[in-house]
């Protein structure tokens, strides 16, 4: 018996060696295979919320900046902008004394601008409206107009300047027919 209980033992034994071989060992390298997975999800994970904390950074950032941005598309309005162009002309006469009797746009074709330290392909483009302006007032007036026009927010370039002498007005002055390059994206 002695050697009928071994050879069950020894039976048993190698029955336990195959089970663990053929199943565990397989769901093991399984669950091994599973935690690396898991490792690398976390990786993964921890980049993308580094990079979320780095998006979010960045948009405070840009949050900050966003008034400056809106000053910079009032100096330099991605489209013409027209209305608003009127409305700033209208103000500036106005506060400065003169009355604005007419105004004519025409659209001059775009133009290349480029850094002089910059090569040619890296130029930066713009458009501009030629402004026609038919002013009357004083002359102190008109000078203290162009000095706003100067200090305005919206860039402009006087192009030329006509004076005549207001005849037959109810009040004396000059009218002034004054030629402007408005500027735009």
């Amino acid at each position: 018996m002695k050697t009928n209980t071994s050879i069950i033992a020894l039976i048993l034994f190698i029955a336990f060696l195959g089970i663990v071989f053929l199943l565990d060992l397989p769901a093991y390298n399984k669950v091994v295979f599973l935690g690396d997975k898991i490792a690398q999800e976390k990786a993964t994970l921890v980049g993308r919320q580094e990079l979320l904390a780095k998006v979010e950074q960045l948009k405070g950032v840009y949050d900050d900046y966003e008034s400056q941005l809106k000053k910079v598309y009032y100096i330099l309005p991605k489209n013409q902008e027209i209305p608003n162009l009127i409305v700033q002309l209208e103000a500036l006469a106005s506060e400065n004394g003169l009355i604005l009797e007419q105004v004519d746009f025409i659209k001059e074709e775009s133009k290349q601008r480029s850094d002089p330290e910059q090569p040619q392909s890296s130029s930066v483009g713009y458009k501009n409206i030629n402004v026609a302006l038919k002013l009357v007032g004083e002359y102190p007036a008109f000078t203290s107009f162009l000095e706003a026009l100067e200090h305005n927010v919206r860039i402009a370039d006087v192009n030329s300047i006509e004076l005549s002498l207001e005849k037959g007005s109810e009040t004396s002055g000059f009218s002034y027919d004054v030629k402007l390059k408005v500027y735009y994206q």
